[in-house]
């Protein structure tokens, strides 16, 4: 197998995943708009900050994914 064709299909396998893990945990969370009680407060920011690292690292993925693919297509 040729590295260009290695680097382009790990890269196209990276962006799928990313996306994927996107469209799952979108949009953005945040549970600021309602007043809740003080154990409801620190359960519901832990699960918001969950999601919302889920969603960073989507786009990590998308982005090396990517990454992948440019340099298969230099090299």
């Amino acid at each position: 197998m040729n590295i260009t064709l290695i680097l382009n299909v790990c890269g196209l396998f990276l962006t799928f995943a990313g996306s994927f893990l996107m469209f799952l945990n979108s949009p953005r969370v945040d549970f600021n708009t309602y007043i809740y009680f003080k154990d409801e407060h620190s359960e519901l920011r832990r699960k918001a900050d969950k999601l919302n690292k889920r969603i960073k690292l989507g786009m990590l993925l998308i982005a090396l994914g990517s990454a992948l693919q440019l340099f298969g297509l230099i090299f």
